[in-house]
């Protein structure tokens, strides 16, 4: 019995469903594309190959839309059935991961009052305990790690001198694997220490990124945050290592809340950075938004196991004079679009469903499905 090229895709859209088998195609793509010498991305390679148009409409970024037609694209780029078998490994930095190892997430508590008392309680935040269910989808299900988890929640009143003790303590401790640390520098005591370790100790003003706040912070020492105060529609993250980059703003919250009163709920700009570390034996991750729907975009960043990957790789082999990052590490800013579900006086902001995901890694070429960048205000 023979079975056509159309006929297996469609079985393994049944057996895997869509998302992987895309996943495997692409990456299918990606190594004849490395093996044929083509320099330039896949895109522009399937350009060259004047297939770029047939491939969309055979394909599209979460579904197979002509199994047929798709087939007809693998011929033609020489891309046999048995590749479409192959196993999904692990992607770095997380190839090299011992099973049971333990990923501690760190998150910025915060004081709330108990009810009926005078007394304060260190409380987890209900963006932070969302962002704690898709890390747990991301490593389990994306990255397809075993490994035993916990949680600390540090105190804001937290010194940066605690901080550094406490992930030194945490980067001696055997069992740990990896830390990953929720939130920017305004909110999470450990994001400055973190980060320093991630890019090895450099001059926080030779990091290509700044958070910019428009009020005085309470940052003690910071790495990422610019240290001077910024006019209300400046606030945001300056991406500052080349002119090209321009500024990833965030709707401050009068601007929010006048659009609000004024019976609008959306979309608001936010924005956040995924940085990590490969570099030692410890895994070393910052998820830090300006805003909080920035930090549950960095954390929905970890589920781009390929992205990460091919970024890492980019980073460990870039020649020393084009490099701005210690080899093995990234740094992604990410661009969010949020907008509110209701418009009570609540915390209720989720990514905006007009824009698909929401969420977009600025540097990510690929995604011709590019999230939209303008500069509308909010009011």
């Amino acid at each position: 019995m023979i079975v056509q090229l159309h006929e297996l895709l469609e079985f393994l859209v049944r057996l895997n469903g869509d998302e992987k088998v895309i996943d495997t195609i692409n990456r299918a793509i990606d190594q004849h594309r490395a093996a044929s010498g083509f320099v330039g991305q896949r895109r522009d390679f399937l350009r060259y190959k004047k297939l770029d148009g047939q491939l969309g409409k055979a394909m599209g970024k979460q579904r197979v839309l002509d199994a047929k037609a798709l087939a007809h694209v693998l011929q033609r780029l020489q891309i046999r059935g048995e590749e479409l078998f192959t196993f999904q490994e692990n992607r770095a930095p997380w190839d090299a991961w011992e099973a049971g190892r333990k990923v501690v997430i760190v998150i910025g508590g915060k004081f709330a009052k108990l009810r009926e008392s005078n007394l304060s309680n260190l409380v987890v935040g209900g963006q932070d305990a969302g962002a704690l269910r898709v890390i747990e989808h991301a490593l389990r299900c994306d990255a397809g790690i075993e490994y035993a988890s916990e949680t600390i929640s540090l105190s804001p009143a937290t010194t940066s001198t605690e901080a550094e003790k406490r992930l030194r303590k945490l980067l001696r401790d055997k069992e740990v694997g990896a830390v990953i640390v929720l939130g920017s520098e305004c909110v999470n005591p450990l994001a400055a220490p973190v980060a320093r370790r991630i890019f090895g100790g450099m001059n926080p003003r030779d990091m290509p990124v700044h958070f910019r706040w428009s009020y005085p912070t309470a940052i003690e020492n910071p790495f990422l945050a610019s240290v001077k105060v910024c006019a209300p529609d400046k606030e945001g993250i300056a991406l500052s290592h080349a002119e090209e980059w321009p500024s990833l703003a965030r709707d401050n919250d009068g601007e929010v809340e006048r659009a609000i009163e004024k019976g609008r709920r959306g979309p608001f700009r936010d924005c956040g950075v995924l940085a990590m570390s490969a570099q030692e034996e410890k895994i070393l991750v910052l998820c830090a938004g300006h805003g909080g729907c920035g930090t549950t975009a960095a954390v929905h960043g970890l589920s781009r196991v390929d992205y990460i990957e091919k970024r890492l790789l980019e980073s460990a082999t870039l020649p020393k004079a084009e490099r701005y990052l210690p080899p093995g590490t990234i740094l992604e800013p990410i661009w969010v679009r949020r907008f509110k579900k209701s418009l009570k006086h609540i915390d209720d902001f989720e990514f905006d469903e007009v824009y698909g995901s929401g969420w977009k890694f600025y540097f990510d070429d690929e995604d011709e499905d590019e999230l939209d960048t303008d500069s509308r205000r909010a009011s």
